[in-house]
């Protein structure tokens, strides 16, 4: 729980499973926004290329929830008036951004 997360409790289901990337894989960031790749979304973001498969994915039946603890996509984000809030912390993860890796952006 986090009164500031950015998930929606009341959104998940009761079980959510981690999986890696297998590819295709699609989110949206704005709730009326488009449907963009994930490899998109990777590299635009500056995620390190080595680090672009091994990232967990947060995954409510087959619906992604979020990528590790970088993004999360619209339909479970929380809102100005979500009620439980959580956040998620990938705990150990390497760096994974050119920026936190002091590599090239």
């Amino acid at each position: 729980p986090d009164p500031d997360g950015p998930l929606d409790a009341t959104r998940l289901p009761p079980r959510l499973v981690v999986r890696w990337r297998g590819g295709g894989e699609r989110l949206r960031l704005e709730r009326d926004g488009p449907r963009r790749t994930l490899k998109e979304w990777l590299r635009v973001r500056g995620v390190l290329p080595w680090m672009r498969g091994r990232l967990p994915l947060l995954y409510a039946g087959e619906a992604l929830v979020a990528v590790a603890d970088l993004v999360v996509e619209a339909e479970f984000r929380a809102t100005a008036g979500s009620r439980r809030r959580l956040r998620l912390q990938w705990r150990g993860g390497p760096a994974c951004l050119a920026d936190d890796a002091g590599g090239p952006p």
